[in-house]
Order: C-alpha cells, then structure tokens, then sequence
C-alpha cells in the first residue's frame, strides 16, 4: 500500500517548504497530509508522540479555520507547524475526521517523497466535541461569492493575525484533558499511530536512481545521495558525489557534492543530524551543540575543498575517472548543508563565520542552510543560471540581516523584487 497526493496537494507540496492539508481518498478513506522535515518524520518513525490541533481564531472581524501537528521529537521545543485553511472542502473532511476519529497519516519529506505512513486515531471524546463546534462554527471560507468581497490583501493579513493567536495559544499556557475544552476551540487531541510497512521511495532522473527509506541508518550517506539528486538537476550530467583527490599512494574525498558548469562552481558539505542512532530524549542543548559543531566543521572542509579546487591538484569521480572542470578558478557556491536549520542554534553567529570564510576564500560565497532551503531554492530558480543569481541574493540578504536564519519562498509575476523573496523566520 503506498499513498500518492492528488494533484492538488502535489502542486501544494512543491510549491510549501512545510505544510498540512487533508484530502480525500479512496474507498471513503481521508488523509492527513504532512510535509514536515525528514529529521522529524524519523522521529515519529522511531515513537515520537503526536497531536492535531485546531481552532477556530478572530482575524479581526472574521474567524478563520487553522490546523496544526505537534511531534515530541525532543522534551522542551518540539515540532510544531500551524498553518490556516479556507478550503469549503477541507472543512468539511475534517468534521468527518473528528467525528469518526480516524484518518490516515502521510509524512512527506522536503524532496517530496511520501515517506511513512499510519493509520491514524484521534483521541475520541476529545474529537466529537471538537467535530460538533467545528460543525456550528461561523468561520470565513473561500468561495467566489466571499472572495469578491474582500481585497486578497485583506484576507491575507487577516488569516495572518488569526494564526499568529493560534500560536499564542499553542505555546501560551493553557490545560488540556478530554473534559478540558469542553465544546470549544481550539483543541489539541492526540493521535495514536500505527504505522504502515516500511516505504522505499526510488527518485528517477535521466541521470540518476536512488532509492530512499526512512529507517535506513546510512543518515549521513543518505542525505548526500538526497542532495545529489537535487544538484544534478541543476548541473545535469556535471554532478558528482563523493569527488576524490590523491592522497599518498590512494586518494581521499574532496568533497560530498561538487557540481559545475562552465561559468560557476557548486561545493557542498552535506552534515546530517544523527536521528535514529541517538538516545530518545535528547536535549535541545545537546541538539544545538550538535548542529554548531557540524557547522564549524563544514565550513573548515569546505575552505580546504575549495583550496584544492582552486589548485593543480587532479580531481576523480568515485570510480576513478578523471573529471574536467573547465575553469577552476570561476566563481563558486560553497554550501554546509545541515539537515534542519534548527532555530535554538545561533544564527547570527553563523552569519558572521560564513561572511568571514567568505572574504578568504577566492570568488567564493559561502552559505549555511538545509536541504529544504536547497529545495526551495532550485524549485523557484528553475534554470542553472537564476539559481547561481537566487544564491547571491541570498548570501546579500544574510549578510544585511546579520543572521543566516532566513527562508526563501517561492515567487510569482506580480510579487515584489527578487530582494523580497526572502523572509526571516520567526
């Protein structure tokens, strides 16, 4: 049994870094869709508790639908992703969810892969009180009729500020029990999972096969074979994993990910964070130190990657064949690229470490982000050319704002200039 998104939530997936939307299936079945990052779908895999809520908030004068998943991946800050919804059709999916109190899960990771899987039950006094105020409930939905009537700019800032409450209320102090929130919203209600058989997922490209799973313990491995898959699209049939140089009489790997054409050179250390062989319960300070240290190691191995670049010295494919960089001293992109850019880790430090490594190395800019910036950034780009260009605003922006903590979004005609295309995460 596998799931495969409608082509609704498909174009929704490729177009959010993270999101949560329901849908329905076949055979009466609804799904819970959730793009969350891998880091947390391997948590979940491994045990981790989960919860939904939802609620309905004031967005000044009209009320508006907004649903979250929370992940115990760690004790003190685990995720959580909020996000509001105006869909007539998802409303009505997730009265019947609450009031069967049983849905499936679908975790989807930041290539888009449907990775895991369950059968999903909601906790179920908790979820028939909230289905019947969810049910008499008068919040705003999009139809042609309601949307004529309001600027989108308007309704915009409107579900902006009822999801800012949503979260004030998610993170602000409150109790909850079956009998807590009686007939109310919002509501958070556990969810109790069982999981499906373990999914294999196989990316296919002209180039390129990999097959990914959530359980496989290769986490460092995994996450280069993952970017690869997204560099080779870019520099199609001049993407390499694992690039080896001499070393005595062998060779030793220059770097995890090098990718070129003839104008502009891609150098990535990918460092990913250790999930399935760590302890349960990890601590947010452990976390982050974790996160820091691979980054203070990624940007020493990328100074030394790009000296050898930069130099003489002959360059391999894993099978040993020779590879031809036609001009080793143009400009280039040297990323560390860490599973999650996780928010406890001091950003504005790495900003400052990345302008440095930045001004000693030849035409090389240097930047801290994870994968699902990678994504995001390649997805909106579309060509080699604007990625190199999407690259450089970015780097600008980290060294304006003084923190590497920022995010890009997807960019339609009619949005603001390139600069704009950036938001910093809160």
């Amino acid at each position: 049994m596998a799931y495969f998104p409608s082509q609704r939530i498909a174009d929704a997936l490729a177009k959010a870094g993270i999101g949560l939307w329901v849908e329905a299936l076949q055979h009466g079945r609804i799904a819970i869709v959730a793009k969350i990052p891998e880091t947390v779908i391997k948590a979940l895999h491994r045990g981790a508790k989960a919860s939904l809520f939802i609620g309905v908030m004031p967005g000044d004068s009209l009320r508006f639908l907004c649903l979250g998943l929370r992940v115990n991946d760690e004790p003190s800050h685990p995720f959580t992703l909020t996000m509001s919804s105006v869909s007539p059709e998802d409303s009505v999916l997730l009265r019947t969810i609450l009031n069967t109190g049983s849905a499936t899960l679908h975790c989807i990771n930041e290539l888009d892969h449907p990775v895991l899987s369950a059968w999903c039950k909601l906790t179920p006094s908790v979820a028939r009180k909230a289905g019947e105020a969810l049910g008499s409930s008068d919040h705003w939905l999009l139809t042609p009729d309601s949307g004529a009537r309001i600027a989108p700019s308007e309704i915009s800032r409107k579900l902006d500020l009822a999801q800012t409450r949503f979260e004030e209320w998610i993170f602000g102090s409150r109790v909850l029990s079956s009998n807590g929130p009686a007939a109310t919203l919002p509501v958070e209600i556990p969810l109790a999972l069982d999981f499906w058989p373990r999914q294999t997922v196989i990316h296919l490209s002209p180039t390129l096969e990999e097959a990914f799973s959530i359980d496989d313990e290769a986490e460092g491995e995994k996450l280069e074979r993952a970017v690869l898959s997204v560099v080779e699209l870019l520099y199609p049939e001049r993407a390499y994993r694992s690039p080896r140089i001499p070393e005595g009489t062998g060779t030793r790997e220059l770097t995890d990910v090098l990718g070129f054409n003839d104008d502009w050179l891609c150098v990535i250390q990918a460092k990913a964070l250790s999930v399935l062989g760590v302890a349960d319960g990890r601590s947010s300070e452990r976390r982050t130190s974790a996160v820091t240290k691979d980054i203070t190691k990624g940007l020493k191995q990328l100074a030394g990657a790009m000296r050898k670049i930069r130099g003489s010295v002959p360059i391999y494919d894993a099978g040993g064949t020779p590879i031809n960089i036609p001009d080793r001293n143009a400009p280039a992109h040297g990323i560390v690229l860490v599973s999650e850019m996780y928010s406890f880790v001091d950003w504005r430090a790495v900003a400052v470490a990345s302008s440095d490594a930045s001004e000693k190395a030849h035409m090389t800019l240097i930047h801290v982000f994870d994968l699902r910036e990678l994504v995001s950034i390649a997805n909106s780009s579309g060509a080699t050319d604007r990625f190199n260009e999407s690259l450089m605003q970015r780097w600008a922006l980290v060294k304006k704002k003084g923190t590497a903590y920022v995010r890009a979004r997807p960019r339609n005609a009619a949005d603001p200039p390139p600069e704009e295309d950036w938001s910093q995460d809160k």
